[in-house]
């Protein structure tokens, strides 16, 4: 299996944008990429253990419901809601400290990252909150269709989440774009 991720956080002098390609080492913590949205910054930042329980939070909520903020027992939804079909919680702190854990153990050859979105209020920078979650986990190619094994390499999404509050206000596709992992 190839384990070099590439993509919008490998920077290469010389190398045009977009056809750029590095090997990826993982600092928790370390902002990837900042961009405008509206009246806020939204930063990308691999996940850390510090913002734990904001991404548990984060994506418990955008698939199991968020307690209203006017009346704790009634709960909300944003696009996927799987509350009706199942009980608990999605992710656990302990569960998300051991991917966690395992980002900082392989930092130097990583299978698998997690990057949070925090938003930023432009008249409040010193103040982040996060809104959103994407792991990214590498697996063997060779289980690929034959037009993507070609590429050789392959990619999985997972703890995909954007808190429901913030939900259809173009946050996701920019999870996603920045997530984007590529072999050139």
């Amino acid at each position: 299996m190839n384990s070099t991720l590439s993509g919008p956080i490998a920077n290469t002098a010389g190398v045009p944008q977009g056809r750029q390609t590095k090997k990826l080492t993982v600092e928790l913590g370390y902002i990837i990429e900042k961009c405008e949205l509206n009246d806020f910054i939204i930063e990308f930042s691999f996940a850390s253990h510090d913002c734990i329980d904001d991404i548990c939070n984060v994506v418990n909520w955008a698939f199991r419901g968020k307690p209203s903020s006017t009346n704790q027992l009634e709960i909300y939804c944003g696009w996927i809601c799987e509350e009706h079909l199942v009980s608990g919680k999605r992710i656990l702190p302990h569960q998300l400290k051991k991917y966690i854990d395992r980002m900082e153990q392989n930092k130097h050859n990583p299978d698998e990252v997690i990057i949070v979105v925090k938003l930023i209020n432009k008249d409040l920078a010193d103040k982040k909150q996060i809104v959103g979650s994407i792991q990214i986990s590498l697996y063997d190619s060779t289980l690929q269709p034959l037009e993507e094994k070609e590429n050789g390499i392959a990619v999985e999404f997972g703890l995909v989440a954007v808190d429901p509050d913030y939900q259809s206000k173009g946050i996701g596709t920019l999870m996603y774009g920045v997530a984007v992992v590529r072999k050139t």
